[in-house]
């Protein structure tokens, strides 16, 4: 039950570095785009963490889940080390997206979006584009990587503990009622907006 237990508090503290991440990338559009927000206050620059806290819990969903789930395999080494790589992975891909809105918002005033890249012409243009934005905009893919390496640095591991006083059926009972009791409210709680 206790290893159960801390594969609980592994995720809330995965999915608050995650957090923790986020903001700093607010914080960072911010800074680069300044002039474009003449006030902005303290309570309406954290009113993001709500935005932030939706698309995290979307995207870590399935992480969720293979946190969560009872059983024993998920204590192995390999299956931690798989799903904290893919963790930081898929978390990766979407933190650095931001990066490309701390310049392109500048020309357009407004966030990028999948629409971005899918609008006609600029499948032929994306390439160039992308080139074009790694050499004016140098400092950004150097930011990005020192951020990248903290963060993989900041995803903890699993620490294991010994159990002594149940057996292995009582901790598979209690982990699956534990599974049952939190996924609903995990999906209620983020997905629902409740």
């Amino acid at each position: 039950m206790q290893n159960y237990l801390q594969t609980v508090k592994l995720f809330v503290k995965r999915f608050l570095v995650v957090l923790f991440v986020y903001e700093i990338c607010r914080f960072l559009f911010y800074f680069f785009n300044r002039n474009a927000f003449e006030s902005i206050s303290f309570k309406g620059f954290l009113g993001g963490i709500h935005f932030d806290l939706s698309a995290i819990a979307y995207i870590n969903l399935i992480f969720a889940v293979l946190h969560l789930l009872p059983g024993n395999f998920k204590y192995r080494l390999n299956y931690q080390k798989g799903l904290k790589n893919a963790f930081f992975t898929v978390n990766l891909i979407f933190i650095l997206t931001n990066f490309v809105d701390f310049e392109y918002y500048k020309f357009t005033g407004r966030r990028s979006t999948f629409g971005m890249i899918t609008e006609t012409g600029m499948e032929n243009e994306i390439g160039g584009l992308l080139f074009s934005f790694l050499v004016e905009f140098w400092y950004l893919p150097l930011l990005a990587i020192v951020l990248a390496f903290l963060f993989w640095k900041a995803i903890p591991n699993l620490k294991m503990v010994t159990e002594t006083s149940c057996s292995k059926l009582q901790s598979l009972k209690l982990s699956g009622l534990l599974f049952g009791q939190y996924l609903p409210l995990y999906l209620k709680r983020f997905l629902l907006g409740f």
